[in-house]
């Protein structure tokens, strides 16, 4: 069992190198040491795509499957990002959120409240979709993906007061977005004067 604390690091090995011991097996690591025996993966799941899953219910959580580990480990692998080409599978049909400078964009949406600033934001997202896709933050799209990801709610309430009340926004973009690397639209309009 695992103690759950502020600043906790999980990192999982899958250790896919052939001349190893531990060849086919995933290990947990907890802010940098092995938690645990190495965990052989089963036989259906060898040689076929694997995608990284993670599911939790209310904790904040940073997924960083870029260099360098949030904790270092015993030894020196890679990350997914920085993966053998042999050992990934690139999605041809994911969304390019890249600019050619390999730059992303953060838009503040500004205007008044009720006139004209939803049909805008939808305009704007079809006329950029071909080029640049847009993630929206706003207190409505954090409820949503609350909803999406399991939240029990009674009609618009979810029972978390951050999200009730549409404070998290602010929280997400100073927090989690600089680790992200895509472009952001930011509909909050009373907090954007």
């Amino acid at each position: 069992r695992i103690p759950v604390e502020r600043q906790l690091v999980l990192s999982v090995l899958l250790n896919l190198v052939p001349e190893s011991p531990n060849c086919h097996t995933f290990s947990l690591f907890v802010n940098g040491k092995r938690v645990g025996r190495p965990q052989q993966l089963p036989e259906a799941l060898r040689e076929r795509p694997l995608y990284p899953t993670v599911n939790f219910k209310n904790v904040t959580l940073h997924a960083n499957f870029t260099a360098p580990a949030m904790a270092p480990l015993p030894f020196k692998c890679r990350t997914l990002h920085d993966a053998a080409q042999e050992d990934v599978e690139v999605l041809s049909n994911a969304p390019d959120t890249n600019q050619p400078d390999g730059r992303h964009e953060v838009i503040f949406l500004i205007g008044l409240p009720t006139n004209g600033t939803h049909a805008f934001l939808e305009e704007f997202q079809k006329e950029k979709q071909a080029s640049a896709r847009f993630t929206e933050l706003s207190a409505a799209s954090m409820k949503h993906w609350a909803k999406l990801s399991g939240f029990w709610s009674r009609g618009d309430e979810l029972g978390i007061e951050e999200l009730d009340r549409g404070n998290v926004t602010q929280n997400v973009v100073q927090s989690i977005a600089p680790f992200v690397e895509q472009n952001f639209i930011i509909k909050e309009l009373p907090k954007n004067f």
